[in-house]
């Protein structure tokens, strides 16, 4: 089973017509820390690359588009980060297809 759950976006306002020619985009918006940080994967990194290849898988093949994403990750759980907790910022590069550290 998923250790995460993906929401399903509520139908785009358009016509069905133009609906179908238009791929769906999402921007990811979280923080995690200590163990769930990562759900068991290598890093942060790791993490975005699966929900965007994820995605993809969506809408019957057709994809949903990670088109950028704001992922806070703590090496302490969050109740009892502080000042001195190690943690990392993530963005994703929508040209490369990949998650980037900023900080």
């Amino acid at each position: 089973t998923n250790k995460y759950h993906l929401l399903r976006a509520a139908p785009l306002p358009t016509s069905p017509k133009s609906m179908s020619m238009r791929k769906r985009k999402v921007v990811l918006i979280g923080s995690s820390g200590g163990g769930s940080a990562t759900l068991s994967f290598r890093g942060a990194d790791a993490f975005l690359l699966e929900i965007s290849d994820l995605l993809q898988t969506l809408e019957g093949g057709g994809g949903v588009e990670l088109v950028n994403a704001c992922y806070v990750s703590c090496d302490v759980n969050l109740d009892v980060a502080d000042e001195r907790s190690r943690a990392t910022l993530w963005t994703w590069d929508k040209q490369q297809k990949q998650p980037r550290l900023l900080c």
